[in-house]
């Protein structure tokens, strides 16, 4: 039983490592990246980086 919880801990504290990345994923989802990089091209603009580094401030690493 010991062995078992060792390993329910194990996988639950790796799963809780990622919780950032799960946000971060679901407010990229939400961006049409292409289009705002093709935008940036054509626009001689930074929106694409301004708002990659706005979702990554807002949603540090340490979340967990």
């Amino acid at each position: 039983m010991n062995k078992l919880n060792t390993e329910s801990v194990k996988l639950r504290t790796e799963y809780n490592s990622q919780t950032y990345a799960r946000l971060r994923k679901a407010e990229y989802l939400k961006l049409n990246q292409d289009e705002l990089r093709y935008d940036d091209l054509v626009n001689s603009t930074t929106i694409w980086q301004d708002t990659i580094a706005a979702i990554k401030l807002s949603i540090p690493k340490e979340v967990i």
